[in-house]
């Protein structure tokens, strides 16, 4: 991945590989937290479910405030100061009242940097944003490949999950004070045409995507928050098996989101999506219905396929959000995030539900239905849609 060195822009990355890493890390460590806080499903559903709709208030708040304030790069500095604290405090006390608060909170900073870097990379990227949004989510997914050994490796040597959100506080805290010596980006952020929020709410382009980005990042989220509790119940698998699995699905979406970063200029972002989400839909049903009797190889190849056949979604349908009003782009990355936060809240819960009445394989067909209308949506708009 070849880029020229920009202090903000790699500040900007690492900050996303943070991102990956602390939010991937909280769904590996799903068993072991369960465990440490004796809670069952529903209760690491409502955690889920306080971290995304946390999330869901501050990226709305942030995507207007740098339209209509700017400030971008200060606003991120204070962001990672206060994931540092949030990272120590994080499991310290075994409380649920307590630590489902810090999830509110983690999910909360995690919205204002889901607002604030992806305005960041497309300023700092100029003529090439497609590009820098491209290399941004890569380094999210490379983050989330490396959660799950990272916490399988801190959690034994610490004999605690909450060793691996102590470690994280000390890049969090150095990350902040970089975002604070670097200069906010001129000409960037801050927008002379700013929409309101009703002409942007009325926009059917932007519905429309935001309803499918909402859709897609709940399925992803619901797969990969499951993903090791559904191997280790249903698969027998160790917790370092398990994480593995994780793993390959992060690693599997990385390896796409470098594909699509190639192809995309030879093929129309509708094709590819409606390629990306029959892919998926296919192989989540294929992994979550496969026999026990099969090797750990066969999975652990399902995982795979399936993190390839969601790499291109978000970035392919955030981008395409962006061109159509590039001057409200706070307000778009907001909106998307916030659906992105809805879809996350809604369907991990919705599977948590199901598996505490049911078991986890039952609950697992949810994401797999919304799938099937993702699915069905793109292929429409692949060969009915306008040429607009």
């Amino acid at each position: 991945m070849k880029t020229s060195f920009s202090p903000i822009k790699w500040c900007v990355y690492v900050g996303m590989f943070l991102t990956g890493i602390t939010i991937i890390g909280f769904e590996s460590m799903i068993p072991q937290i369960m465990d440490y806080m004796s809670i069952e499903y529903i209760g690491i559903g409502n955690m889920s479910l306080s971290m995304s709709g946390a999330y869901l208030l501050t990226v709305l708040w942030a995507g207007a405030r740098i339209d209509s304030r700017g400030g971008a790069v200060r606003l991120s500095g204070w962001t990672m100061a206060l994931l540092a604290i949030v990272c120590l405090l994080f499991l310290s006390i075994r409380s649920y009242a307590v630590n489902l608060v810090l999830c509110a909170v983690m999910g909360g900073l995690n919205g204002i940097n889901g607002a604030t870097l992806n305005a960041l990379a497309f300023d700092a990227g100029g003529r090439e944003a497609g590009k820098t949004l491209g290399n941004l989510h890569f380094f999210f997914a490379a983050g989330a490949i490396a959660a799950p050994p990272f916490a399988d490796i801190t959690t034994r040597l610490g004999a605690s999950p909450k060793t691996p959100f102590l470690i994280l506080s000390i890049p969090f805290a150095i990350l902040s004070i970089l975002f604070f010596s670097c200069s906010e980006i001129k000409g960037g952020s801050k927008s002379s045409e700013s929409l309101s929020w009703r002409r942007i709410l009325k926009t059917r382009s932007l519905i429309l995507l935001g309803c499918a980005i909402g859709i897609y990042v709940g399925v992803e989220v619901s797969m990969a928050i499951w993903t090791t509790k559904f191997c280790q119940t249903f698969h027998s698998m160790s917790s370092g098996q398990s994480a593995l699995c994780l793993s390959l699905l992060w690693t599997g979406l990385s390896a796409g989101r470098l594909i699509c970063s190639g192809i995309s200029s030879r093929f129309s972002e509708r094709k590819i999506l409606a390629l990306l989400s029959t892919g998926s839909l296919l192989s989540i049903m294929t992994t979550i219905q496969m026999p026990q009797s099969f090797p750990f190889w066969s999975l652990a190849l399902g995982f795979f396929m399936t993190g390839f056949f969601f790499s291109g979604h978000f970035p392919l349908i955030m981008i395409e959000g962006e061109k159509i009003t590039p001057s409200n782009k706070g307000k778009v990355i907001g909106m998307f995030s916030a659906a992105a936060g809805v879809g996350a809240c809604i369907l991990p819960w919705g599977v948590s539900a199901i598996a505490q009445k049911g078991n986890l394989q039952t609950g697992l067909m949810l994401p797999a239905a919304f799938m099937v209308i993702l699915s069905a949506g793109f292929i429409y708009w692949n060969v009915y849609g306008e040429n607009k």
